[in-house]
């Protein structure tokens, strides 16, 4: 199913990785989405876990393992839980983990404020979300079959259909 969905896939400088990432996020682990893109910090509120910020990072065609993920300063104190999805080339799901702010925050600021996929799911606290994560990205995807539509540069993104109203509203 993944290698359906890269073709139609783009990164884009609007963030679509992210946003991507924050569906599936909700779709697998329930929440909503935080709507108010002026309300810094945090992408999703859970009823479980409460506010959390969504980092996702996609490895890159050349073949390098560069899986972490960054935390700007101002973020910080904004949310309760870090979520970080790691996506292969083609989007497949390659990982997911939960991790209390305090204990990503206290590693974040170890290594540069970038934290790699593995160090933050090795972390005592952190909750591996792998399996949900693949659950979501195949309820994501194949619910209502998948369209394709014209991203503001240009690229072309597959979008399930249950998404649509999302994507209509952000562009």
């Amino acid at each position: 199913m993944a290698r359906a969905i890269a073709p139609c896939m783009r990164t884009t400088a609007s963030g679509d990785d992210g946003a991507y990432a924050e569906l599936l996020f909700v779709a697998a682990m329930g929440g909503v989405r935080n709507a108010d893109s002026t309300a810094k910090g945090n992408d999703v509120i859970h009823p479980d876990f409460g506010r959390i910020e969504v980092r996702s990072r996609r490895l890159p065609f050349d073949g390098r393992q560069e899986t972490r993920a960054a935390l700007p300063e101002w973020k910080i104190g904004h949310f309760d839980w870090m979520a970080h999805i790691l996506f292969a080339t083609d989007y497949s799901v390659r990982g997911g983990y939960l991790a209390p702010a305090d204990d990503f925050v206290a590693l974040a600021r170890r290594t540069s404020r970038k934290v790699a996929f593995a160090n933050g799911a090795r972390l005592p606290t952190a909750i591996d979300i792998t399996a949900q994560q693949r659950v979501g990205m195949t309820a994501q995807w194949s619910k209502n079959g998948a369209t394709v539509r014209r991203a503001r540069d240009g690229g072309q993104q597959c979008l399930p259909q249950s998404c649509q109203r999302f994507w209509s509203a952000s562009f």
